[in-house]
């Protein structure tokens, strides 16, 4: 079954946030690395990026709902590390 572009878009962009984060976790690299205080910006990037991946597992695209996983397991990581 073929999938609207749209759709393919939403859950491709909503992979970006959840990479971002454990990249940046996981290469030491100083200019990746972001200051303790700038996790605001990335939190609101994810809840953006978990809402835009079920709409588009609910359009059909089923590997969406893997990103959506991966988006509540990132925040909920963040929520018991950083609280």
């Amino acid at each position: 079954m073929k999938h609207p572009i749209w759709v393919q878009v939403l859950g491709i962009v909503s992979t970006i946030p959840v990479l971002y984060f454990w990249l940046t976790m996981i290469i030491p690299v100083g200019w990746f690395r972001q200051r303790p205080g700038d996790l605001s910006p990335l939190l609101v990037a994810m809840l953006l990026a978990a809402f835009t991946s079920a709409l588009a597992g609910m359009k059909g695209l089923k590997l969406s709902y893997l990103t959506l996983s991966a988006n509540i397991a990132t925040l909920a990581f963040v929520a018991l590390r950083f609280h």
